[in-house]
């Protein structure tokens, strides 16, 4: 079975963000898994959108190359 490069990508992604439950730059997740930087940003958006981060319990900040768990002084739970 093949994959489309973009759900390799996305797989990997997930699991990686849910493995380290931590703050996470786009470049980390580029380096670590060795995705190009603008493809980490294209798919972060499409799980986003899938609301797929909010189902792992990942947050990240919009408008930036940030991915990270919830901010408790600067998050505005996006659940109620």
């Amino acid at each position: 079975m093949h994959l489309k490069i973009s759900t390799d990508y996305a797989v990997r992604i997930v699991l990686y963000l849910a493995k380290k439950r931590q703050l996470v730059q786009s470049k980390e997740l580029s380096e670590q898994l060795h995705i190009p930087q603008g493809y980490v940003l294209k798919v972060a958006s499409i799980l986003k959108e899938a609301q797929i981060l909010e189902a792992i319990e990942i947050d990240y900040i919009d408008e930036s190359e940030v991915l990270s768990p919830a901010d408790d002084v600067y998050h505005i739970d996006k659940r109620q």
